[in-house]
């Protein structure tokens, strides 16, 4: 693993200077800006796939997974995916068939995040907080155009729903149906629900209101994290949206 060099300056100008960072970092910072990216891909098995490739590239560049024992964490976290499987096959209770969507759901929701944090923790892999941050102040820009297009351009009103790339190469139907795979649809607002009075329910370019509110959540956590640090941040490229 590539060695952190702290004492480097990680910013120059507006931008992360890309050459300083680990690969490890760079692919935390590319997959944080580019939410809005797979956002239009569909979130559908995005986990799962993303496990896959990390795993595929792990064995390419080592020729083996070098992993260590499982966490705690890890091992409570598999336990639960396959808990709610075996739930599944045998109590009928759950209101969900045992079938391949079941199971593949299952695994993109339980079992790959927890092999991806298990590899995370095999690999002992570090990300500095300041790249982080910036990344997520990317993010906050791109809500805000977002937010902007919709208000102002859109009106707020509403619009058609088209599927999302992954709905469109398998051949899901496109009939939208509320509740329902929402996954496979690109939805960035409700315009039938009122969040706050004179505006609509945003979900912007995530799964769904509940996902943009643990992603607020976490920002609001980080900028926490930011203001306890040294005044160094705040004075890096929108380090400013972290202190308003």
């Amino acid at each position: 693993m590539q060695r952190m060099t702290p004492e480097v300056p990680l910013f120059s100008g507006i931008c992360l200077r890309w050459p300083v960072l680990t690969p490890s970092e760079q692919l935390v910072c590319l997959g944080i800006v580019l939410i809005p990216l797979w956002w239009l891909w569909g979130w559908s098995y995005l986990l799962l796939f993303l496990a896959l490739g990390i795993g595929l590239q792990a064995i390419r560049q080592q020729k083996t997974l070098k992993m260590a024992a499982p966490s705690l964490l890890v091992w409570g976290i598999l336990a639960f995916g396959g808990h709610w499987l075996i739930a599944i096959a045998i109590y009928s209770s759950t209101g969900a068939p045992l079938d391949t969507r079941t199971v593949l759901g299952t695994v993109n929701a339980w079992i790959a995040p927890g092999l991806i944090l298990w590899f995370i923790q095999s690999q002992n892999i570090r990300v500095r907080l300041p790249i982080v941050a910036w990344a997520f102040s990317v993010v906050v820009v791109e809500m805000l155009l977002c937010w902007g297009c919709i208000y102002f351009l859109l009106r707020q009103g509403d619009y058609t729903i088209w599927q999302s790339g992954f709905a469109l190469l398998t051949g899901k139907d496109g009939e939208f149906v509320p509740g329902d795979g929402n996954s496979n649809f690109l939805m960035p607002y409700f315009p039938a629900d009122n969040s706050i009075p004179g505006f609509v329910r945003y979900v912007f370019f995530f799964a769904g209101p509940e996902s943009l509110a643990l992603v607020a959540a976490f920002i609001v956590l980080l900028a926490t994290e930011v203001r306890s640090l040294s005044g160094r941040l705040a004075c890096q490229p929108l380090g400013f949206l972290f202190y308003c």
